[in-house]
């Protein structure tokens, strides 16, 4: 059996539980999974101008620099404005099958095309994701998308690439500063 060297971040540690108390998610019990399922609405406040707002999910949070001050799921009614601005994964290479655990090599194709194909006994096809009215394939390679008991992030990846962090503009008619609020870390 071989050796392999673990290196823990505390920093990064504390940041995962600061985010998971901010989710009211209890810090010695709740598992990844329960954090995916939270997948929390961050917002760095060191790296938002009044023009422009940056924004991530809580795996590029853990990742993010330690010292910087972060907002969680405290947006409002702008909470669909900005989420909105949410890209895409450029492919489902993070995601796996909960059913026979394959990764997107797997597929053969889109996360949907093998759920059909292989799990169609088990998945109600009716509510996978489809093209949207103009033919954009993006909605089939967001797995936000997909029912959560279908599919999981890879454990493979590390955790700051599952996901992308985005900046975004709000309309003249929002706000243009971060409000203050309770759920600062």
């Amino acid at each position: 059996m071989s050796r392999k060297l673990v290196l823990l971040n505390e920093a990064q540690v504390e940041r995962v539980k600061d985010i998971a108390r901010a989710c009211s998610l209890d810090v010695e019990t709740s598992t990844i999974e329960d954090l995916h399922s939270a997948d929390p609405l961050i917002e760095c406040v060191n790296c938002s101008s009044p023009n422009e707002r940056f924004f991530m999910r809580w795996p590029q949070a853990v990742c993010h620099v330690s010292h910087h001050v972060l907002v969680i799921n405290s947006f409002g009614k702008e909470t669909e404005n900005i989420v909105a601005q949410e890209p895409t994964l450029p492919n489902l290479r993070f995601a796996c099958c909960s059913y026979c655990h394959c990764g997107s090599d797997g597929f053969r194709g889109s996360l949907r095309s093998h759920l059909i194909t292989v799990h169609k006994d088990v998945v109600n096809v009716d509510q996978l994701p489809t093209l949207n009215g103009d033919g954009d394939y993006r909605n089939l390679l967001n797995p936000r998308l997909f029912n959560r008991k279908d599919w999981y992030w890879n454990p493979c990846f590390a955790l700051d690439k599952l996901g992308l962090v985005w900046r975004y503009t709000p309309s003249p008619s929002e706000p243009s500063a971060v409000e203050a609020t309770s759920r600062l870390l």
